[in-house]
């Protein structure tokens, strides 16, 4: 009996230690506008900096079917990297509910484009001739478009103060569109 009750109180222990843990991986509240701008911004950049640092000067044209191939693999394994790292920065925070939709829209586009890159090396590694890779590339750049409109048309729903907070913040000056690797 004195085994039962202790039993008993070892399991509520666990009980209510396990039921603090969960209570204590709330998410945490929702950025305010400006600092979820701030992160946004501060993301994009980060995404199309490791882009642009991953470029080389070398034309694609000039490369033998291999060595483009090769290059390829190495631009793509960067814009997977950085779009990953895109995804997980942009998930490590909960945006504002006014922007919650365009925040999900931009989480969706990073997700994508590291889905659409890494196919778009492995077509261009099974490539026998120039013109596969060509078509690899273009599919990449349409579907590239495709996920920037998706994400676009979510930022035409943002309120007057989201917008504002994103063209008051000194991240979000200079944001393009990152190129996609082409071979």
């Amino acid at each position: 009996m004195v085994a039962l009750a202790a039993g008993t109180l070892v399991l509520l222990a666990l009980a209510v230690l396990l039921g603090s843990r969960l209570l204590d991986d709330d998410p945490p509240p929702p950025a305010s506008v400006p600092d979820w701008a701030a992160r946004v911004c501060g993301a994009q950049n980060a995404f199309v900096r490791a882009i642009v640092e991953s470029r080389d000067e070398r034309d694609p044209q000039s490369l033998e079917l291999e060595a483009r191939k090769q290059r390829a693999a190495a631009l793509g394994r960067a814009e997977i990297a950085a779009a990953q790292a895109l995804e997980r920065e942009l998930r490590a925070f909960t945006p504002p509910e006014a922007a919650r939709a365009y925040h999900e829209a931009l989480v969706a586009q990073a997700k994508e484009t590291a889905r659409f890159v890494q196919e778009q090396v492995d077509a261009i590694a099974k490539a026998t001739a120039a013109q596969q890779i060509a078509v690899a590339n273009a599919q990449a750049r349409s579907q590239q478009r495709g996920a920037a409109q998706a994400a676009t048309a979510s930022a035409v729903e943002l309120p007057e103060h989201v917008v504002q907070a994103l063209a008051s913040e000194p991240n979000c000056s200079g944001i393009g569109a990152a190129p996609t690797p082409s071979a």
